[in-house]
């Protein structure tokens, strides 16, 4: 059986050529470079309208999460021309990159993993607006940690195990999707 730290490190490995992959199928879509052309003269990550993170606040003032909040880029698009299956899509991909960075992150966690195991992905548009196309999405996520407890003489370690889904809403542009509200999640805040 691998040890803990490698199974985290590959799944973190995974997560990253995950969206590391996506981002480098869409990345001809942004300069108008057919899919196949790989020797275009501008890097992704250099070009206007990269990903980005950034802190986010809910519609009533209160700070949705308290850490950066991964921005995803997609295929430039004119204005109001998202369509309800590439904004779902965008919110459930962004939503995942969210969770992979915290979890990925969270020193405290022995595994965890953003697969539907007691609940499915869902995204459903709500609004269209001037300002794009609101999304709410549920993603699922799990992750384990060993648990030690000390009385006395005796020692007792016990896995204490996490399965749910984040809940959230994302307002998708023909630029970008960002998260506007949702499920804080910090594993290692939690009183185990």
């Amino acid at each position: 059986m691998p040890s803990t730290h490698s199974r985290r490190t590959l799944l973190r490995s995974c997560g990253l050529a995950l969206v590391l992959g996506t981002a480098g199928c869409l990345g001809g879509l942004q300069t108008g470079d057919p899919p196949g052309d790989h020797d275009a003269s501008e890097d992704a990550a250099t070009r206007p309208g990269g990903s980005t993170a950034r802190g986010t606040t809910a519609s009533n003032g209160s700070t949705a999460n308290d850490t950066a909040t991964p921005r995803t880029t997609a295929a430039t698009i004119s204005p109001g021309t998202v369509s309800d299956e590439a904004a779902t899509e965008r919110a459930l991909a962004a939503e995942e990159a969210f969770l992979t960075e915290r979890l990925g992150n969270a020193s405290c966690l022995d595994d965890w993993g953003t697969y539907p195991t007691t609940a499915q992905k869902r995204a459903t548009v709500v609004e269209r607006t001037a300002d794009g196309v609101r999304v709410e999405v549920s993603h699922p996520f799990s992750y384990s940690t060993e648990q030690t407890e000390t009385e006395g003489d005796s020692r007792t370690v016990s896995l204490v195990t996490a399965d749910g889904a984040s809940r959230a809403v994302y307002l998708v542009t023909a630029d970008d999707a960002r998260r506007v509200s949702g499920d804080t999640i910090s594993p290692c805040r939690t009183a185990l």
